[in-house]
């Protein structure tokens, strides 16, 4: 009777484990139907039904995170990504992913955090620029300044990583225009340099905005940073005369 009932137990057992199987593989094969047809909602629910089924070790939570960037569920991808890095701490494109919803959410310190860890294991310049525009948005301007100065010698002019573009506000329109990083970096950098004490970092941030056009002629943020100095300047002028 003992052994009957056992049988019967292990059966039941196996059973599931097939059913739970099929049922997985029947999401997965809609997650990928639902990926062909562009179809973001769908493969969304696919695969929390894929996760719902596999766990915390399933591959497709990685999936999920950038799906729900995709369609804009900042908090949505942000808790994947803290479930993601429960179990892989040092998972760096999860690690950016998070950074990336922490800056949609404007939370700059925690975002510093992310690029921080981000810049360090990698030495990339992208995420140096990431981490020193953070910084100076949160008005820590000695660790921006240090950011950007390790950045600005990371890689030579010629490195195809330095010439990658970033956007930047262009203008009052609110328009973006593709620079080269490290001329967003000199551009940065003089911002920097001049908040920290404008009296006497003027020339260097002059310099620093002139490095930026060497790169970028048409560099419009640039331009008008330089501008505004030399009308300062003339202000200051014509107030001494």
């Amino acid at each position: 009777m003992k052994k009957a009932i056992i049988t019967i137990a292990l059966g039941l057992i196996i059973n599931g484990i097939y059913a739970q199987k099929n049922a997985a593989d029947l999401h997965k094969g809609m997650f990928a139907t639902a990926m062909q047809h562009r179809d973001i909602g769908s493969a969304i629910m696919a695969g929390n039904y894929v996760v719902t089924l596999e766990g915390d070790k399933s591959t497709y939570l990685d999936s999920l995170a950038y799906l729900y960037l995709a369609a804009n569920q900042v908090q949505s991808c942000q808790i994947v990504c803290e479930r993601i890095l429960k179990n892989d701490a040092e998972k760096l494109s999860i690690v950016e992913l998070k950074g990336r919803c922490l800056i949609a959410e404007n939370r700059v310190f925690d975002a510093i955090a992310a690029y921080e860890m981000l810049f360090k294991k990698t030495n990339d310049i992208a995420f140096g620029f990431a981490l020193a525009r953070l910084q100076y948005t949160g008005k820590r301007l000695a660790e921006a300044l240090a950011t950007t100065n390790k950045a600005l010698i990371l890689k030579g002019e010629d490195d195809k990583q330095a010439k990658m573009s970033v956007a930047e506000v262009a203008g009052n329109k609110g328009q973006t225009q593709p620079i080269f990083i490290k001329a967003a970096l000199h551009n940065l950098r003089g911002l920097i340099v001049y908040d920290l004490d404008p009296n006497v970092n003027k020339k260097e941030a002059a310099t620093c905005f002139e490095e930026a056009l060497k790169l970028e002629p048409t560099y419009i943020l640039a331009k008008q940073n330089k501008e505004t100095l030399a009308s300062i300047d003339a202000v200051k002028t014509t107030g001494k005369q």
